[in-house]
């Protein structure tokens, strides 16, 4: 009797454990790789701002332009829109599906232009 006890214990205890390893590692892993899109994505925007491409793409609403170029680096669709402070100067997009937003910010030119927000967003 005290043999099949301790094999029951021992069948409780290792099912435990296989579905606290399980859970663990099947989770996290979608989780990171959306922090590393969000991440490259984030790159990308800075390096285009610091050559100047950005503030010409922005300025010109190029959203198609800013989405070609991100998709061909994290391989995933993207859409962008485009905000100032009167409001989204491009239309935002529907989405039926759970998206991650990056949200950057170009500064504006003196009496030329308002500062603009740039929002990418990427399906998971």
């Amino acid at each position: 009797m005290r043999g099949q006890v301790f094999v029951v214990e021992a069948l409780i205890a290792s099912s435990i454990l296989f579905l606290i390893l399980f859970s663990l590692l099947s989770t996290p892993h979608s989780q990171r790789d959306n922090y590393y899109t969000l991440y490259a994505i984030h790159r990308a925007l800075t390096s285009l701002d610091a050559n100047g491409s950005l503030r010409n793409i922005t300025l010109l609403n190029e959203t198609k332009t800013l989405e070609g170029l991100l998709e061909n680096l994290v391989q995933r669709k993207v859409f962008v829109t485009f905000f100032s402070a009167d409001g989204n100067l491009t239309p935002l997009p529907q989405f039926s599906r759970k998206i991650s937003s990056v949200s950057y910010y170009i500064s504006g030119d003196f009496n030329c232009t308002l500062p603009r927000e740039i929002r990418v967003y990427v399906i998971e």
